[in-house]
This record gives structure tokens, C-alpha cells and sequence, in this order.
């Protein structure tokens, strides 16, 4: 690993001083051999389709202990969390999946009726404001999973609060996701085999490095 650590666990070069973009970039430069390992791992889980929500959540454990430069064990700290938060993985993994459905079907509609009329794209434009709010909280669900002992209700009650609360960084992730998204669909088949890249582990690396100050300010975590 390329990380060095005490003998409590910690990197000494953790508390470091900087602006918020070189640190960054910092851990970034640091992690991005295992970052790469990482999604090898995270591949590999997602062979059976039904485990890719757990394997979400296990690649949020370990960068959520990347970007607070915490010790961590690539293949054991990843399947302890697929394991012990399969359950909960499963259900927001549906949940999301409802919530990208309609979301693509509703923006889809008005994109349609835009062509003929002014009211369309207004309607697009707010149903597209309107549904940033739960794809945004989607994007806490695994966060939060992986890294807060919280009940079902408690997550989504604290991706919906936590939408708001850290509404500026949180466009930065919804531009983010919404490019990957309109990338993959534009090239669509081919943009499915450069996910054989790591750029899931580098949108969750970018996630919970904005994400991850507002959960510790506002939630006990693990």
C-alpha cells in the first residue's frame, strides 16, 4: 500500500496543512495505484448483478478511509463491508435504481415536449431542479451506509438533510454524475467498456472527499 502509518494507525502526514485542492490532489496522487486495485475488486464483485449494491457500498468503506487518510486493507475492509451491509446495500440499491428511472423517463418526456413549446422546458427545467434533490441524496446513500450505523429511515432522512447542507459541493457531484451519465448513454454501448477503468472509484473518491466533512460534522461515524 502506499500509505505510511503509525503504530495507532494514522498517517503521519494526515493533519497536514493546505488548501483543500492540493490536499486533494495529494491523497489522490497517493491512493491511485489502489484506486486501480480497488476497482479490479469492486469488478469482480459485480459479477452477479445483484451484488453490485454491496459492492458500492464496500468501495465506499475503503475511499471513505482513503480520503480521511486512515489505515486501511484493500480486499479485507472492502468485504467486510459487502458482507456486514448487504442487506441495507440491496434495498437502497433498488431504491436508487427507482429513483434514476424515473427521474431519465420524466427528463425524457419533457425533453420531447420541449420541441413544441415554451411550457415543456420550463416544466423540464423544473422537474431536472426537482429531481437533482433525490439523485443527490443517492449519492449519500452509500456514503452513509458504509460509513454511519444508521436505520433505513435515518439514511434517507440524512441524505435528504445532508443535500441541502452541503448544497455547493453537492452540485460539484451532480454535474459529475450527470456527465458520466450523459457520456455513457451518448456513446452507449461502447462507453460501457470504459468503466473497465477506474472511474467509479475516482466519482466515489470525488464524492466522499466533498461528502465526507458535512458527515462528520453532522453524524457520528464509524
Amino acid at each position: 500500500m502506499l500509505n505510511q502509518y503509525n503504530e495507532n494507525g494514522d498517517n503521519p502526514e494526515g493533519n497536514r496543512k493546505g488548501s483543500s485542492l492540493d490536499v486533494y490532489f495529494d491523497i489522490l496522487f497517493n491512493t491511485s495505484f489502489d484506486l486501480i486495485k480497488l476497482n479490479c475488486l469492486f469488478l469482480l464483485a459485480c459479477i452477479p448483478v445483484i451484488t453490485i449494491p454491496a459492492a458500492l457500498t464496500g468501495l465506499s468503506w475503503v475511499v471513505s478511509l482513503m480520503v480521511r487518510k486512515k489505515k486501511y486493507m484493500l480486499w479485507k475492509d472492502f468485504w467486510k463491508r459487502f458482507r456486514s451491509d448487504f442487506g441495507q446495500s440491496l434495498i437502497f440499491g433498488f431504491l436508487s435504481a427507482i429513483i434514476y428511472y424515473l427521474s431519465g423517463v420524466s427528463i425524457l418526456y419533457y425533453m420531447v415536449v420541449m420541441q413544441s413549446s415554451w411550457v415543456g422546458l420550463a416544466l423540464m427545467i423544473l422537474f431536472g431542479l426537482i429531481t437533482a434533490i433525490p439523485i443527490v441524496m443517492s449519492l449519500y446513500f452509500f456514503s452513509l451506509i458504509a460509513t454511519v450505523n444508521l436505520s433505513i429511515a435515518g439514511i434517507i432522512k440524512n441524505g435528504f438533510v445532508l443535500s441541502f447542507l452541503n448544497l455547493k459541493k453537492n452540485s460539484i457531484s451532480l454535474l459529475l454524475f450527470a456527465a458520466a451519465v450523459a457520456l455513457t448513454v451518448r456513446f452507449y454501448p461502447i462507453s460501457l467498456g470504459f468503466y473497465i477503468l477506474p472511474i467509479i472509484p475516482f466519482l466515489r473518491f470525488v464524492d466522499l472527499y466533498l461528502q465526507f466533512p458535512a458527515i462528520e460534522k453532522y453524524i457520528a461515524t464509524k
